[in-house]
């Protein structure tokens, strides 16, 4: 008899450790609604998104914690109602009436897992904090990226026209970005920079007319700043071209730099 409970215990034991580990991924929407195809959608077509609600449970019933961002994440990522958090606007942070409750990546850290976010799962607003931090909870996370996206991007340039770009490798060296045009007057220039990390310093504008513009100024891009604007003087003017010395901070490589200018 005590031969068979130890067996079944053991079993059991066994059991219990080849279980295996799943990875958890939450996936949190703004402002969307259920006009989706596997809510049966008349119109829309979402077939990426069907078939993950195919693998999945499809909730036919969802209430709002609260009519507002900051509330709701609060809410729905602590498990406690408005009313506890004291959340009910879009500046108050949860910590400050909750400051010792868990999170539910927090749970998952206590129980052994890697809690890691990317974008936006507490509040920032939008657009003008996309890319940062926003109202994060530091404590939730063991790894945080904040990707600046294409709408970003396409708000920061708005009312900027681009002059030209160049590739860049990861040497230090000195390049020039001819400008492909001649119609067009500017007063600031902005630099942009995508796909690596990088450093530019002896920046020289050239004008139509042959003068120079050397601001004295060391520009570091990385993945919280990709762009940096260069306030140029006197009245506006044609930029004929830009030339910049540059090298990769580490971790960097081949680099696009784009010259835009308002």
């Amino acid at each position: 008899m005590i031969r068979a409970l130890l067996c079944f215990v053991l079993a059991i034991g066994l059991a219990h450790a080849a279980a295996p580990k799943f990875n958890v991924l939450h996936i949190v929407s703004d402002d969307l609604n259920v006009s989706l195809g596997c809510y049966g959608h008349p119109l829309v077509k979402s077939p990426n998104i069907d078939k993950l609600a195919a693998r999945g449970v499809r909730f036919e019933h969802a209430y709002c914690q609260y009519p507002l961002c900051n509330p709701s994440r609060a809410s729905f990522m602590t498990g406690m109602r408005p009313d506890s958090t004291k959340v009910y606007e879009n500046s108050t942070h949860f910590r400050e009436a909750l400051p010792d409750v868990s999170s539910i990546p927090q749970t998952f850290m206590k129980a052994g897992a890697f809690a890691a976010r990317i974008g936006k799962l507490y509040h920032y607003g939008v657009p003008t904090q996309i890319g940062t931090s926003g109202l994060d909870d530091e404590p939730s996370w063991m790894q945080v990226v904040n990707p600046i996206g294409h709408d970003k991007k396409v708000e920061d340039r708005t009312g900027w026209d681009k002059l030209g770009e160049r590739m860049v490798d990861g040497k230090v060296d000195r390049d020039t970005i001819p400008v492909g045009r001649a119609d067009g007057k500017f007063s600031r220039i902005m630099l942009v920079v995508e796909h690596s990390a990088l450093e530019m310093f002896d920046v020289e504008v050239v004008f139509g007319d042959g003068s120079k513009f050397s601001p004295a100024t060391r520009l570091v891009f990385d993945k919280n700043t990709t762009s940096r604007v260069i306030g140029l003087p006197g009245d506006k003017r044609v930029v004929k071209h830009v030339t910049f010395k540059y090298g990769n901070l580490p971790g960097g490589g081949r680099a696009q730099v784009e010259l835009w200018a308002k």
